[in-house]
């Protein structure tokens, strides 16, 4: 028996690693549906729509700051432009801000960090799922 695992060593080896990548594909799609679906909910909060309460809902210039620190901006560097905008466009929301915060400025080194374009990108995506919003 042994001698027949040996001999097949490769072809094992290669099955291994072939179910593990695809195990790992599973998981990132599963993590990316997961953190969309939460910031589907996190817009809805903004606005009280499909069922959802307003709820953690940051005034204008509040919301730009928590995103700022979010990115790890130092004191006396504003959000840029595209960040205002990004901001705006998740209502302001708590998770939602602290998602693209996420995005643009990843603890994780494995995580590609977003541009704005792309942040601005993938709430658009999300908000054109959503109905009724202003």
């Amino acid at each position: 028996m042994i001698k027949k695992i040996i001999s097949r060593f490769d072809i094992i080896s290669e099955r291994v690693s072939f179910d593990t990548k695809k195990e790992d594909n599973r998981r990132k799609r599963e993590e990316i549906e997961r953190e969309r679906r939460v910031m589907r909910k996190a817009i809805c909060k903004a606005y009280g729509i499909e069922g959802e309460e307003r709820v953690d809902v940051f005034p204008k210039d509040d919301g730009e700051e928590f995103l700022r620190q979010e990115i790890g901006l130092e004191d006396g560097i504003e959000l840029p432009p595209e960040g205002c905008d990004v901001a705006a466009l998740v209502g302001y929301q708590k998770l939602a801000l602290m998602i693209i915060g996420g995005g643009i400025a990843p603890v994780s080194k494995r995580k590609k960090a977003w541009s704005w374009k792309m942040a601005e990108d993938y709430v658009i995506r999300i908000r054109s799922e959503i109905n009724n919003l202003p």
